[in-house]
């Protein structure tokens, strides 16, 4: 089975259409996104984003377990932080082509980085985009 049908077929699996699908895996990787950063700087600076990462992950148990709550993510209010994400992703778009990488690889590189900014520009979401559940 090539790649067009068995992803047809994945989506027709999960009740939705193509676009309702994608804008759904979008806001769950740009909320992962968003925790793995909140991570990376509460492993710097332990008192921030203290709790960001075990919210989120509550939150997308109970929308996974429970997909009628996937509202509350696609259209939760707010915007992602754009401006740290593009910023990210234009320091990642560079870094192939500063250390020297062949265009080969650093083109491909460059463009799954500037993917995420894309990605993030298309989803909306705040700072904490589902509510945990009690």
């Amino acid at each position: 089975m090539n790649l067009i049908a068995r992803s047809k077929a994945h989506v027709e699996g999960a009740g939705e259409t193509y676009g309702e699908h994608a804008r759904f895996a979008l806001a769950v990787g740009r909320t992962l996104m968003v925790a793995g950063l909140a991570c990376i700087v509460h492993a710097l600076i332990p008192a921030l984003f203290t709790d960001k990462a075990s919210r989120t992950v509550r939150a997308l148990q109970a929308v996974f377990a429970n997909r009628a709550l996937a509202a509350n993510l696609v259209d939760s209010r707010g915007r992602a932080p754009i401006g740290l994400i593009a910023l990210l992703s234009g320091a990642n778009a560079a870094i192939p082509w500063l250390a020297g990488a062949v265009p080969l690889v650093a083109l491909p590189l460059s463009i799954l980085s500037l993917a995420m900014l894309a990605a993030a520009a298309m989803v909306p979401g705040d700072d904490d985009p589902i509510p945990v559940p009690a």
